[in-house]
C-alpha cells in the first residue's frame, strides 16, 4: 500500500464516524420536524458519501458493493426530490448507517 493510500485510509477512519454522527443528526432533525436544516445537512452528507465511495474504491474496490449502494442512493435521491421524509429517514436509519459501519469495519 502506498503512503498516499495509507493516508487516505487514515482520513476515512476519522471521517466515517463523523459522517455517521452527521447522518444521525439529520435523522433526528427529520423526526423532529426540522426538515429545512435536515435537507441542508443532507446535501453535505451526499457529497461526503460520494467522496467516501471514491476513496474506498481507491483503497480497495471490493469494500463497496456498487450496485447495492447505487440502488440505495437512487432511493434516497428520489425521496429527496419528492420531499418524502419517511423514506429518507428509513434509508438513513436502516441502510446508510449500517453500510457506513460495515465500511469502517472493513477498513480496520
Amino acid at each position: 500500500m502506498s503512503s498516499n493510500t495509507i493516508e487516505l485510509k487514515e482520513e476515512l477512519q476519522v471521517y466515517l464516524p463523523r459522517l455517521e454522527k452527521g447522518l444521525i443528526s439529520i435523522l433526528n432533525k427529520l423526526k423532529n420536524g426540522q426538515e429545512g436544516p435536515a435537507f441542508d445537512l443532507l446535501t453535505d452528507a451526499i457529497e461526503g458519501l460520494s467522496w467516501t465511495i471514491t476513496s474506498l474504491d481507491i483503497i480497495n474496490s471490493t469494500i463497496v458493493d456498487s450496485d447495492e449502494f447505487q440502488e440505495t442512493l437512487e432511493t434516497m435521491l428520489d425521496a429527496m426530490e419528492n420531499r418524502d421524509i419517511d423514506t429518507i429517514a428509513d434509508v438513513i436509519e436502516f441502510e446508510l448507517l449500517d453500510v457506513i459501519n460495515d465500511w469502517a469495519d472493513k477498513l480496520e
